[in-house]
């Protein structure tokens, strides 16, 4: 026994070690655009302290001296998790226009300590996969461990483009390593839980819907025990705006700033450049746009049907399982895609969670193995964005003394597409792949349940070692 426990942590520290070594060779010397704008985020805050939200607005680049004028749309703890590696790496940003190009560089030591905390959440990240697979079977618990983390989309977006959507998954997969492996059902497991999946939003708002989900399970509302489900909302609540507490507290006004900068952030428009737009009927009412001048924001503006009608069938599917703990993974897998499939602007960094949901969701899914073989049908169609995108580019574009050998090396990986009509076709197969794997998790289906009691409601992680 204690020969293939050692077996099992050796193939656990070989996993997250090789994805060390490849997310450490490459993050020095690449570079994406927000990795320059959080150096000016964080400049502003260490030098406004808890009046930073009211310079989140997109009116601050300027007296910030940030180099883009882009919004702060994010929670405080990202500025916050900065701020120590920002005073250790002070290195400016150069930004400068030179014969109409505008250029800005990023100081490397500035890309090792930022890219150092979004590593250091998708080990986490990683880890607590394992810890929530793992009363399955310890191979299954590395399999959805090695997904994650040697995934080249989580890769890419920790490492070499650098942004910090682990930041955000990793409280939402720990709520959900409590919810089902907690020891008891007391309030002070609700609370915990809820509170966890509220904070995964104050950092960054596109998990909204997962957390939603796993705070709605921690209520148990089928047990009609209304103390749980005030406890629960109470504790979402406190989760998503504990972080805002003491900055609009010591520097009243800042909150309504701050709204305004996310209202803009998330106001429907088009979403060039298509390389990088991954919701397809954004991108074809982009290209519309493009190529006749057209008004096609009809489009965009009107995302939110589509969403609010699939959540509420998503909400009819888990109100007719009774909000049985069996499903929970499933609904949470749901929930997230349909925000991917919805939502009008979709960039890349937003997969890193859905990696995370996909790797636990088709080693514990227990029911449908054609839901299982789309989820994963779905996240391999987005790696593959990965091998066509010319990578490379964020080697240089930020980089004032590039590193040809690293260039070369994603260069030799990837398939260099250039013609944007190619991203666009890209883009609008996903969306529809979207659409048709949602299709099959949210139609109701004959389930062949197994006949074992489960004797111990309170313990939902029982549920899914039913395999």
């Amino acid at each position: 026994m204690k020969i293939r426990v050692t077996r099992h942590l050796a193939f656990l520290a070989l996993i997250i070690g090789v994805g060390l070594v490849a997310r450490f060779y490459i993050a020095p010397y690449t570079s994406g655009s927000d990795i320059a704008q959080f150096a000016g985020f964080t400049d502003t805050f260490i030098s406004k302290t808890f009046c930073f939200l009211k310079y989140t607005s997109s009116e601050s680049h300027v007296g910030e001296n940030w180099p883009y004028p882009w919004p702060y749309p994010y929670g405080p703890l990202l500025v916050i998790l900065l701020s120590v590696p920002r005073m250790l790496a002070t290195t400016p940003v150069t930004h400068f226009w030179k014969d109409g190009v505008y250029y800005v560089y990023v100081p490397m030591d500035w890309i090792i300590a930022s890219k150092s905390v979004f590593i250091l959440f998708d080990t986490l990240s990683a880890l607590t996969i394992y810890l929530v697979v793992k009363p399955l079977s310890t191979r299954k618990a590395l399999l959805a461990t090695g997904f994650y983390y040697l995934n080249p989309v989580t890769i890419y977006i920790s490492s070499i483009y650098g942004m910090f959507d682990a930041v955000a998954f990793f409280p939402l997969a720990f709520s959900l390593l409590l919810f089902l492996g907690r020891s008891n059902g007391s309030l002070r497991d609700t609370v915990i839980v809820s509170s966890l999946a509220g904070l995964s939003v104050a950092v960054k708002p596109n998990v909204i819907l997962p957390a939603l989900v796993i705070a709605a399970y921690a209520c148990k509302p089928f047990q009609k025990d209304a103390k749980r489900i005030i406890t629960g909302v109470l504790g979402f609540t406190t989760g998503l705006l504990i972080t805002y507490f003491p900055f609009e507290l010591t520097c009243p006004g800042g909150l309504l700033i701050y709204y305004s900068a996310l209202k803009s952030a998330g106001t429907p428009g088009y979403t060039p450049p298509l390389c990088y737009s991954f919701n397809g009927f954004s991108s074809l009412a982009t290209y519309m746009n493009s190529k006749t001048g057209g008004d096609f924001t009809w489009v965009t503006e009107n995302w939110w049907m589509p969403a609010f009608l699939l959540s509420i069938l998503l909400l009819w599917k888990m109100l007719k399982e009774r909000f049985n703990a069996e499903f929970a993974v499933e609904n949470i897998y749901t929930s997230y895609l349909i925000f991917l499939t919805t939502y009008w602007r979709v960039n890349y960094q937003y997969f890193a969670p859905m990696m995370g949901f996909t790797a636990i969701y088709f080693v514990s899914g227990r029911f449908n193995a054609y839901r299982r073989a789309l989820s994963i049908a779905y996240s391999m169609y987005v790696m593959a964005w990965f091998f066509m995108f010319p990578v490379s580019w964020w080697g240089h574009a930020h980089i004032e003394n590039p590193n040809y050998n690293v260039m070369s090396l994603l260069d030799s990986i990837s398939f260099m597409v250039f013609a944007e009509e190619a991203y666009l076709l890209y883009s609008i197969i996903l969306t529809l792949l979207g659409y048709v794997t949602l299709t099959a998790f949210l139609l109701p289906v004959k389930q062949k349940c197994s006949s074992q009691v489960l004797t111990d409601p309170l313990h939902p992680v029982l549920y899914l070692s039913l395999l």
